[in-house]
């Protein structure tokens, strides 16, 4: 690795070292910020800081898209994976490990679950801002024994049962498709 005319070239390693104030350089330092730019397309930069490392694009009021953290990663923007999963302690097998996959389909969807014995099931406040009302699905399950139910109607982010006998408790599983962000295209062309 070299630098000639401010740019540096090379393969390989490339090891910064930072004064140390007595004239020698110091093998391990605390680095409050680096940054690289690429300042020809004013695109990538990459910035590490003391407390994480940010990697995002954009000149110097770069906007921020990874940021990893010493309780995490955060991202701003889509995640794109061949697959996606979480992998953790065993809660009840000392030694062991649970591995569970993302839940995936054709719309970046909520849902919300839950036990009930009213003949209205009210839906969270936040989904009149987050859902498109025509795509929300209620699956009912009746809880002791067979109850005929069904959706009278879902309005007013709220889901109206209707139900032949006295209403018993059961359990309910709704989704529906977010409309914050924009739709994908299921298939398409590589």
């Amino acid at each position: 690795m070299f630098i000639q005319n401010n740019s540096l070239t090379g393969a390989g390693n490339l090891r910064i070292a930072i004064p140390n104030g007595n004239g020698s350089y110091a093998t391990q330092a605390t680095l409050n910020d680096i940054v690289i730019r690429n300042e020809i397309t004013g695109g990538s930069i990459i910035v590490g800081a003391k407390d994480s490392v940010i990697l995002g694009v954009g000149g110097s009021d770069y906007d921020q898209r990874l940021k990893v953290t010493t309780t995490g990663v955060d991202i701003a923007g889509a995640l794109t994976a061949t697959t996606k999963s979480f992998d953790i302690e065993h809660p009840t097998k000392e030694g062991m490990r649970l591995h569970h996959g993302v839940l995936e389909g054709p719309e970046h969807a909520v849902y919300i679950r839950g036990k009930s014995n009213s003949y209205i099931i009210e839906l969270p406040e936040y989904w009149e801002g987050l859902v498109h009302e025509d795509t929300i699905t209620v699956q009912l399950t009746p809880i002791g024994g067979q109850n005929d139910m069904w959706i009278d109607n879902i309005e007013d982010n709220k889901v109206y049962i209707g139900c032949e006998r006295e209403m018993k408790q059961y359990f309910y599983f709704i989704q529906a498709e977010r409309k914050d962000i924009e739709r994908f295209e299921v298939e398409y062309e590589s």
